[in-house]
C-alpha cells in the first residue's frame, strides 16, 4: 500500500515540475494592450437562488465590455452602490459586447506578470461592501491584493468601483490581442499589499456610460435582474457559472441563467468536486461553437492536473469515453492556446472539430 501511494506521488511530482516550467515560459510570453475605461466595466453579480439581501449571498465578478456601438451592452444608476442593467441579456449580443465570467476570462495582472495561475478572483462580502479581491491559490504564505469595492450591497448587480492604479487591460499573445480580459496594476504585490485604501479613502470616480446609440429595447422596470447560477471558484464544491465568456469566439462556453431568458440546466455541465464524483454528460452544444478540447484522463491524478491548468474543465463522456472538457471555442487559435498550454504539461490533450 506504501508502494503505490509512494509511487503515485512520485508520478505527480514529476508531471508537477515539467508543469510548472511550462507556464512559467508560457505566462511570459503573454502581454497587454489598454482597453478604453468606458468601454469596459467590472460588476459583482448575485448567485443563488435567494434575492434578499442576507449575510451568506455571494457574489462573482463579472465583466461586460462594449465592442461595437451598435447599441449599449449596459446602463448604471445610482451611486454608492452603482447599479448596472444587463441590457445585453435582451438582444443578441454576438459581436456586439463581450462577457467574461470565470477564470477563462479574466486573471491578474501585477508588475507586468500574469498571475493567473497564483491568484483568483474572488467578490468577498465585507459588512455592507462587497470587496474584489485577488486570493493566492498556492502559497499559504502570500497575502490577497485588494482591487476594488461596490461601496454597498443591493440584490441585483452593482458596479465595483476600481483601487487608485488598477485598470482592465487586454491580453496579449503571440502579437495577437485575444479575448482575456486582465484586471491590471503596475506596482509589485508587495507594494499594493501596503498600499491598500481604507473604505472612506476612495472617492469612486463619476460613472462612465456606455456608448450612444440608445437602446431599442429598454431596459425592464417591473422586475430586477434574475440571480446567476454558482460560479467556478478555486477549491469550493460550488459548480461553475454556466455563461459564455465571450461572444465572439474567444473563451470556452459558459451560460447563465436569467428569468428573461430561460435557460434549461438538464444538460448543462458540472464539474465535479471530486474524482470520485459521477460524470456529467456533454449535453447539446450551442451554435456558434466550433471546436472543442478535451483531454482523454481516466485517473484523478490526471484530471486534477487538467484542472490545475483549467480551474473549469470537468469531467464528461465522449463517444463512450472518460475525458476532460477544458472548453467549447469559435475559433481555432484560442483553442489551440489552450492545447499549447495542457500539452506542455505532458497530456494527451485534442482539438477536436464540431459539426
Amino acid at each position: 500500500m506504501k508502494t503505490h501511494q509512494w509511487f503515485g506521488l512520485a508520478i505527480l511530482s514529476g508531471l508537477g515540475w515539467g508543469w510548472f516550467s511550462s507556464q512559467s515560459v508560457l505566462a511570459f510570453r503573454f502581454q497587454n494592450i489598454e482597453i478604453e475605461p468606458q468601454r469596459v466595466v467590472a460588476i459583482a453579480a448575485p448567485i443563488g437562488s435567494n434575492r434578499k439581501l442576507a449575510g451568506g449571498l455571494t457574489h462573482q465578478l463579472l465583466i461586460l465590455e462594449q465592442i461595437s456601438n451598435s447599441r449599449p451592452c449596459w446602463t448604471e444608476s445610482g451611486n454608492n452602490p452603482v447599479s448596472i442593467d444587463p441590457l445585453l441579456l435582451k438582444f443578441d449580443f454576438t459581436g456586439i459586447c463581450g462577457r467574461s465570467t470565470d477564470s477563462n476570462g479574466y486573471s491578474l495582472r501585477v508588475a507586468g506578470q500574469d498571475l493567473g495561475l497564483q491568484y483568483s478572483l474572488r467578490m468577498v462580502n465585507q459588512g455592507n461592501d462587497l470587496v474584489l479581491m485577488g486570493v493566492p491559490t498556492r502559497s499559504s504564505k502570500a497575502s490577497s491584493v485588494e482591487i476594488g469595492r461596490t461601496r454597498g450591497v443591493t440584490s441585483g448587480f452593482t458596479k465595483i468601483i476600481m483601487n487608485p492604479g488598477w485598470r482592465m487591460t487586454r491580453r496579449v499573445f503571440e502579437g495577437k490581442a485575444v479575448g482575456h480580459i486582465y484586471l491590471t496594476n503596475d506596482q509589485a504585490i508587495p507594494g499594493l499589499i501596503a498600499t491598500v485604501p481604507t473604505p472612506n479613502s476612495v472617492t469612486p470616480p463619476s460613472s462612465p456610460k456606455p456608448v450612444s446609440p440608445k437602446p431599442t429595447v429598454p431596459p425592464s422596470t417591473s422586475q430586477s435582474p434574475s440571480i446567476l447560477p454558482p460560479p467556478p471558484t478555486i477549491r469550493t464544491s460550488k459548480p461553475p457559472s454556466n455563461i459564455p465568456n465571450q461572444p465572439t469566439g474567444k473563451g470556452p462556453l459558459r451560460e447563465i441563467e436569467f428569468s428573461a431568458v430561460p435557460v434549461s440546466t438538464a444538460n448543462s455541465p458540472v464539474r465535479p468536486t471530486n474524482p470520485s464524483t459521477p460524470t456529467t454528460p456533454p449535453g447539446v452544444v450551442p451554435s456558434g461553437f466550433k471546436y472543442r478540447v478535451v483531454v482523454p484522463a481516466t485517473n484523478p491524478i490526471q484530471q486534477n492536473q487538467v484542472r490545475t491548468i483549467v480551474p473549469d474543465a470537468f469531467r464528461t463522456q465522449l463517444n463512450g469515453q472518460v475525458v476532460m472538457q477544458a472548453g467549447l471555442f469559435r475559433d481555432r487559435q484560442t483553442a489551440d492556446e489552450v492545447e499549447k498550454q495542457l500539452r506542455q504539461a505532458q497530456l494527451p490533450v485534442q482539438v477536436l472539430p464540431l459539426p
